[in-house]
């Protein structure tokens, strides 16, 4: 609730909270230690700068040295003494301490004579501002991972402008051992933080080739998130070239990517004709050039039923659904302007004609008595429920807490644009809602992950571990699409294990058409349920943080 007021008070003389978290915080700190009291008419005993400057070492000896959330007042009292010697000699430390705890609430009392911060991310902020001042980058690169405790100060770290320590910490990560294996998401999460990146830290790993092709293939991930910066186009260009092929395929992604948010911004309508077309994959222009692979048909024994299946021919999406496509999605059906070639292509009022035309087949599972009436409502019921949890919500984590008609919505969303984009004329549904972008049944799901044979989408061996796949709690939360290349199938497809639970096409069966089948396992499932082989069910209305979807398409 403290921070809740806060923030409404910082957007009020802001006019709005934009900008990185450790900013916000900046501000929040000031306003407590002094401008609270100037607006009361009360004399300050400390500007912002220097009651920040004092309580910065206090913090980081709770954080650092004492491990705890509280220290006894004699401590307290010892710190806040030394670091007034250096702004204001004549200022007692117990009259500035009962200050901060009465009027500024940043201290409080804790029992029998302690002292904690009022809220613990005031600690962590502090912390990360004292480590930035002491340019103890090595002391970040090796708490790194240590989730509970650490976590919050390496985000704030990042964040930090002045003294800026992120590309430091970057190019000494980056060379790491903790950089070694999966792409970590709090690595993601800093980057998006970061007050400033530059190019010196990516150049210097990259051009660097005597390093594992893991630590090119993370510090390409955060590449990603500094588009369209000219100097990451040129190191994603240069990485095209590179021996190993993961890490080649995620350059051209990333210059793919690139391309379509290009013509994007110069408002150019996607066009089947810019479709590009590999052997065995294409990039689909509506979901800004996202990778689709070609999974050859042919027959196995299905694990539901133990008979044969015949499978045909079929694209599946490289990654699940990440937040940044489903959010295009949610802006589309808001009306959003920044998609305006989409709702040129398609418009808004005709999207909505399309999907009550269809909503009461019975392949799209009560379709129409899911959606509200009122089309214009469909943004906020169809929006991820987990859309600002900082855990679930980072652009390439993929989408969670979708219900099953969302999920196909999107699908049939899809290829009512290419529909359009090829004027085609008059709506065919079975094509659109069968033969274009859909969620893959299971058996199809089955067959692309284990082609017939594996049991983990990598092959049988090894067991899963922290290298191949996102399970079992062991990052605490989804990880961004791709963290995990060796966990990926021959055909090259990402997190067929783990990370998130996928919606599939079909009702489970013995379900009594009360529950949709799901695959893959997700972050939270022990190993057992990354097995090719391996589903769950869930009501097409579950919503949890643990299920998201791929998106799959049998012919071109």
């Amino acid at each position: 609730p403290v921070m809740l007021q806060i923030m409404a008070i910082i957007q009020r003389e802001r006019g709005s909270l934009k900008g990185k978290r450790a900013a916000l915080y900046l501000d929040s700190m000031r306003y407590l230690l002094v401008h609270r009291d100037l607006a009361r008419g009360l004399e300050p005993l400390l500007d912002a700068d220097e009651a920040i400057q004092v309580l910065r070492p206090l913090a980081y000896e709770m954080h650092v040295n004492a491990k705890k959330d509280e220290l006894p007042r004699h401590e307290v009292e010892g710190i806040l003494q030394k670091e007034l010697q250096k702004v204001k000699p004549e200022l007692s430390a117990a009259r500035l301490l009962e200050n901060i705890r009465d009027r500024a609430g940043v201290l409080v009392g804790s029992g029998a004579d302690h002292f904690m911060f009022q809220h613990k991310s005031f600690r962590e902020f502090l912390t990360a501002l004292e480590i930035a001042n002491r340019g103890e980058v090595q002391l970040l690169v090796d708490h790194f991972g240590e989730q509970d405790w650490w976590d919050e100060v390496l985000l704030f770290s990042a964040g930090i402008s002045s003294p800026n320590i992120f590309n430091e910490f970057l190019k000494q990560f980056f060379r790491s051992e903790k950089n070694a294996g999966a792409t970590p998401a709090l690595l993601l999460q800093m980057m998006e933080e970061a007050a400033s990146v530059a190019e010196e830290p990516f150049k210097d790993v990259l051009n660097d080739r005597e390093l594992v092709w893991q630590k090119h293939y993370n510090a390409l991930k955060c590449l990603r998130l500094r588009l369209p910066a000219e100097w990451a186009l040129k190191l994603a260009k240069q990485a095209t070239r590179h021996e190993q092929e993961e890490v080649r395929e995620l350059a051209v992604s990333i210059l793919r990517e690139a391309e379509a948010k290009e013509r994007e911004k110069d408002k150019i309508p996607p066009r089947l004709e810019v479709v590009i077309k590999e052997a065995n994959r294409f990039f689909n222009p509506f979901e800004l050039n996202a990778e689709y692979i070609l999974i050859p048909g042919g027959e196995y024994w299905f694990s539901v039923t133990g008979g044969k299946a015949k499978i045909s021919d079929m694209y599946f999406a490289k990654y699940p659904v990440t937040n940044k496509l489903y959010r295009r999605f949610i802006m589309y059906l808001e009306g959003d302007r920044e998609i305006a070639e989409l709702l040129q292509l398609l418009p808004l009022e005709e999207f909505f004609q399309h999907v009550k035309a269809v909503a009461g087949r019975e392949d799209l599972k009560n379709m129409q008595g899911y959606l509200e009436t009122h089309p214009r409502t469909w943004a906020e019921q169809l929006r991820s429920r987990y859309d600002n949890d900082r855990r679930f919500n980072q652009d390439d984590q993929p989408v969670v807490a979708v219900t099953w008609y969302a999920a196909r919505l999107y699908c049939f969303w899809l290829s009512l644009l290419e529909w359009c984009a090829d004027e085609k004329g008059e709506p065919d549904w079975e094509v659109l809602l069968q033969d274009m972008y859909r969620l893959p049944h299971e058996k199809e799901w089955e067959w692309a992950a284990r082609g017939g044979m594996r049991i983990y989408p990598w092959g049988n061996r090894p067991e899963p571990d922290v290298r191949l796949a996102n399970f079992g709690e062991n990052v605490g939360r989804t990880t961004p699409v791709g963290s995990y290349p060796e966990g990926a199938t021959p055909e090259g497809l990402m997190d067929m294990a783990g990370n998130v639970w996928e919606w599939q096409e079909n009702w489970s069966s013995g379900s009594s058409r009360k529950y949709c089948s799901l695959r893959g396992g997700s972050w939270l499932d022990d190993p057992g349920n990354l097995q090719c082989a391996a589903r769950a069910n869930g009501n097409p209305l579950s919503r949890g943080n643990f299920i998201g979807f791929r998106v799959a398409r049998p012919s071109l």
